[in-house]
């Protein structure tokens, strides 16, 4: 609804003025995820405000715009050196519906939670973008090495900056999951140069399940200390 629109984005504002913060980032939370293949229940909202728009999904995909795009233009006029960034499921869409999608066959954030991330980064709207790309390298559905080029395509040219949603988590769930895939994805992501760094999830993991993978990762991509020569 609207009201709750204006409301999340005044709540937005009312921390950029109060608190001397660096940037807002906004996680994976847009409309929710299939339930057990329940419908979202909001027809009634949609014959209240979806005035214009013969397809419930467009009309989802405009309110999360409308969400993007209001946050991205209040925060710009009232602090423009604040940065705001979201952290988008890792597949916008499949190229087998939509040509520009990427070469793989999941789930697809532009159908399902209804976040169209391709077009806030062509349209400017954030400033960052951080791909959930929870995958190893030769996932039958959604393979690390096809996304990373993916994503550094669909930043090109554009200011906003890629970097890549690691998956600290998964380390040593399953046979794919070895100590050497998060150094392995690091090594493919320098092949791209449109990749400016990568985020872990979760902070816990780097200490437990992922400590010696990340043991690996710092030997093998991170000599120094951030700020150090």
């Amino acid at each position: 609804m609207p009201q709750n629109r204006d409301l999340v984005t005044d709540v937005v504002l009312d921390v950029a003025k109060r608190y001397p913060i660096d940037g807002v980032h906004f996680d994976d939370y847009f409309y929710p995820y299939p339930a057990n293949g329940e419908p979202f229940p909001d027809g009634a909202t949609y014959a209240a405000h979806g005035a214009g728009f013969a397809d419930i999904g467009d009309w989802r995909r405009h309110n999360v715009d409308e969400l993007v795009r209001g946050v991205s233009e209040r925060l710009s006029a009232l602090r423009p050196d604040l940065s705001f960034g979201i952290s988008p499921f890792g597949i916008w869409r499949n190229e087998a519906d939509d040509p520009r999608g990427s070469a793989t066959t999941g789930t697809q954030s532009y159908d399902t939670t209804y976040a169209d991330s391709y077009r806030w980064v062509r349209e400017g709207w954030v400033d960052y973008i951080v791909p959930q790309l929870y995958w190893e390298i030769g996932h039958p559905r959604a393979d690390y090495a096809a996304l990373v080029p993916w994503w550094a395509r669909a930043v090109a040219g554009t200011d906003v900056r890629l970097y890549i949603g690691q998956a600290a988590y998964k380390v040593g769930s399953g046979p794919a999951w070895g100590d050497g895939e998060l150094s392995a994805h690091l090594t493919l992501d320098r092949e791209h140069p449109e990749v400016r760094g990568d985020a872990y999830y979760s902070a816990r993991s780097l200490s437990t399940n992922a400590a010696a993978a990340m043991e690996r990762v710092a030997a093998e991509h991170y000599p120094c200390p951030a700020g150090s020569d």
